[in-house]
């Protein structure tokens, strides 16, 4: 007869190891919730991102540049490489974002900025559009275009050569229009940007309404920013959006748009206007 075997191999495990083999298994989820949105303080869902890829620019604008800013950059190591960025796309893009902007400084000063383009069309945006002041847009509107990008705004804040030409410390008018009609010509939607200086270019705001209009671009007021370190140096005075409004309503009439969540920024001047300026000048 055989000793009997010891108390302590009659473990529980074993009676623990049955009861789990009849225990059904988790269910094995077959899809996968979409990741979260991100949301802002409000509970409004995330859809548009700006990407800022540059801090330099090759005009100087007295609204924006302090005297002597023009020497302060970051190093190159510190900007995100076209493949950063690209990612940061796409995870965003995994969370809500549908459209990008790219803005600087002057986006079209960092080499290859086409290529990025390509690159956040590939990270699953259709819809980017780029903030310029034109100055290499002829050359350039083609080969963005045929990367994907949707549109540009344009920034001109006279239509005036030399008044231009003060207004950006140096830029030529000249090629910011050739530009225009290139992203035109390109099939790249166009919208305007004109800051609002009430001691430069408040009696253009008409002519600069009927000029957009004329070439079915949107055109858009901004109001000058309170930047703090130019404030001192800076020799024009801004106009309040509503003040702009009447001031352009002398020649066209101003007709209110009803605003969509698809609107990035406040427009001041509705499309209405713009084609009613068109109208006008013809």
């Amino acid at each position: 007869m055989h000793p009997r075997a010891p108390a302590r191999l009659r473990l529980p495990v074993v009676g623990e190891s049955r009861r789990a083999l009849v225990e059904p298994l988790p269910r094995v989820p077959t899809t996968f919730a979409a990741p979260p949105e991100i949301v802002d303080g409000d509970g409004r869902a995330i859809r548009y991102l700006r990407l800022s890829i540059t801090d330099r620019c090759d005009m100087a604008c007295t609204y924006c540049m302090p005297p002597g800013g023009e020497a302060e950059h970051g190093v190159r190591e510190e900007l995100l490489s076209f493949e950063e960025l690209a990612r940061l796309v796409g995870v965003l893009a995994a969370h809500g974002v549908r459209r990008v902007r790219l803005t600087g400084g002057e986006p079209l000063v960092r080499r290859d900025a086409v290529r990025l383009v390509a690159k956040i069309r590939e990270a699953g945006i259709a819809d980017v559009w780029m903030t310029t002041n034109g100055s290499r847009l002829a050359a350039l509107a083609a080969p963005l275009r045929d990367a994907g990008l949707a549109g540009v705004n344009v920034s001109i804040d006279s239509l005036d050569p030399a008044r231009f030409g003060r207004i950006t410390r140096g830029g030529e008018l000249a090629a910011v229009l050739a530009g225009i009609d290139a992203a035109r010509a390109a099939g790249l939607a166009v919208r305007t940007n004109t800051v609002v200086l009430r001691s430069e270019n408040l009696a253009e705001l008409a002519a600069i309404v009927c000029g957009a209009g004329s070439i079915e671009a949107t055109p858009r007021f901004i109001e000058l920013m309170p930047i703090a370190r130019a404030r001192a140096s800076r020799p024009t005075r801004g106009w309040a959006p509503r003040r702009c409004g009447r001031s352009s309503a002398r020649s066209a009439s101003r007709t209110p748009r009803r605003r969509t969540p698809q609107d990035a920024g406040p427009p001041v001047i509705s499309r209405a206007v713009a084609r009613q300026g068109a109208a006008s000048a013809s």
